[in-house]
């Protein structure tokens, strides 16, 4: 799947490359195929994919436009082969539209005969010859081999079908049971996907039109397990000796680059050409009185902007806005270490958790700086991690 989104021209490049197959006889994931039939859209109805799309389309299903956002490319189309951020709602909507055959509280959004095709088997996403080659292959091979429709994946369980994304983000139609499941989840591997999708086949085999019989005993204990899902508490530790040394004072990155976006290299950026940040240049800690909070203000390509961080085991919602990089709700925490304090960072609506960690010299007047992504990433190639090295003004 080679991208040409670095170019401007990159639809021309596209256009003019060779095929190495006729059309419709190999099976070949290729982004910038889909990103194509965007620009289709666009020469076709006059305006951008993403403005047709929120009038025609989403906001007939209910999903907010306000709230979605997607990837650009240089030359101002979208990145239509993927970079759509919405909620699980969101895909939870688009499927029932293709469930219930394009027809959305009685007005026909789809045509009825390319949601039969576009969810039917077109083609195979891998050869017989291979799976004869491969004994175990019902157990090794990604889900992804049971065929495809248009953008459409076909199941491995018989009138199943699914939109897949990101880290196992998920949008399955059981048609024969008129079902349908949307998931934010991260799953690592495909056999952590094939694991998925056998639960999620089980269940559907075992749905039923049928009331279940009252279970108080179960109900109760299900109520209960609900009560204490949660995420953990952020640790407690508000408090250092290089604290005082370290509050109110100026710092400038002198090696290295670091950021609080979730990836700072993330695939989309190999997509599109766009650098999704220059990372932060300096920056400066301002810790309440009573150690509930600190504020950290910092200078980020030319930008000048503020975060509020909880020290009290709790967390701050922020909004970071980045026009090439999504989502923008976080939620911050930290503690302190001996003299390293310890930021967390949690983006809503996504899978993803940064921490940065700023190990600083007992008199304040260093600091080295390290950043991971400890929960998912916002893309398959993002950096594990990112590092630099300043000083105190």
């Amino acid at each position: 799947d080679e991208v040409f989104g670095n170019d401007e021209n990159w639809v021309s490049t596209l256009m003019h490359s060779e095929l190495t197959y006729d059309p419709g006889d190999k099976f070949s994931y290729v982004s910038n195929g889909t990103s194509a039939l965007g620009v289709v859209i666009t020469k076709l109805t006059g305006m951008p994919m993403r403005q047709y799309l929120n009038t025609h389309l989403f906001e007939k299903i209910g999903i907010r436009t306000d709230n979605t956002n997607w990837i650009m490319l240089p030359d101002g189309s979208e990145l239509g082969a993927g970079g759509l951020h919405c909620t699980t709602e969101d895909t939870l909507r688009l499927m029932m539209l293709y469930e219930q055959g394009g027809v959305w509280n009685g007005e026909r959004l789809l045509d009825e005969a390319y949601v039969k095709e576009a969810t039917s088997f077109q083609i195979a996403t891998i050869s017989s010859n291979r799976v004869d080659k491969m004994p175990s292959a019902k157990t090794t091979l990604p889900c992804n081999t049971s065929g495809y429709g248009y953008q459409i994946w076909m199941g491995d369980r018989p009138h199943s079908y699914a939109g897949h994304g990101a880290q196992g983000q998920l949008g399955i139609v059981y048609q024969d049971k008129h079902m349908v499941v949307s998931l934010t989840q991260i799953v690592n591997g495909e056999d952590g996907k094939r694991r998925i999708f056998e639960c999620l086949n089980d269940l559907a085999d075992s749905a039923s039109d049928q009331p279940l019989p009252e279970d108080p005993e179960t109900y109760q204990k299900l109520l209960h397990r609900l009560s204490r899902l949660a995420m953990p508490a952020p640790k407690w530790a508000p408090a250092s000796a290089c604290l005082p040394a370290v509050n109110k004072r100026h710092y400038r990155i002198s090696s290295g680059k670091f950021t609080f976006y979730p990836a700072f290299e993330p695939r989309e950026r190999r997509g599109t050409g766009f650098t999704i940040t220059e990372g932060i240049n300096s920056f400066q800690f301002c810790f309440s009185a009573d150690l509930r909070t600190c504020t950290m203000s910092f200078q980020e390509d030319g930008l000048q902007r503020k975060l509020n961080i909880a020290l009290d085991g709790s967390r701050q919602p922020n909004i970071l806005q980045n026009p090439h990089q999504i989502p923008s709700e976080l939620l911050m925490s930290a503690y302190w270490e001996h003299n390293t304090l310890i930021i967390h960072g949690r983006w809503l609506e996504s899978t993803s958790e940064k921490e940065a960690r700023f190990a600083f010299s007992d008199d304040g007047n260093t600091v080295n700086i390290s950043c991971k992504n400890i929960v998912g990433s916002m893309g398959a190639f993002a950096l594990d991690s990112e590092t630099a090295a300043g000083f105190a003004d």
